[in-house]
């Protein structure tokens, strides 16, 4: 659109990044879930592992153990835990 020059901003960036930012808070290597994504995360980790019972319970664990809080995960897993979609 004409601009003269274009500057990247952003809160974490990756070492291996193809793209270096102009601006950034911190480098690291660490998978990052912002807090607007968690729900999104929660259910694209579940839909990839599986749903059924043992496989959503080893999921579930695999989220808690990285560090989401188990109230959080079972909120955002509700309707799967009883059984809906």
């Amino acid at each position: 659109m004409g601009a003269k020059e274009v500057k990247i901003a952003t809160i974490y960036h990756k070492p291996w990044s193809s793209v270096r930012p102009d601006y950034s808070v911190k480098e690291t290597s660490r998978w990052i879930v912002f807090p607007w994504e968690i729900r999104e995360t929660i259910r694209k980790l579940v839909n990839k592992f599986g749903s059924d019972g043992e496989a959503l319970n080893k999921s579930v664990e695999k989220l808690v153990a990285a560090g989401l809080p188990r109230s959080l995960v079972n909120y955002f897993l509700r309707d799967v835990l009883e059984g809906g979609n």
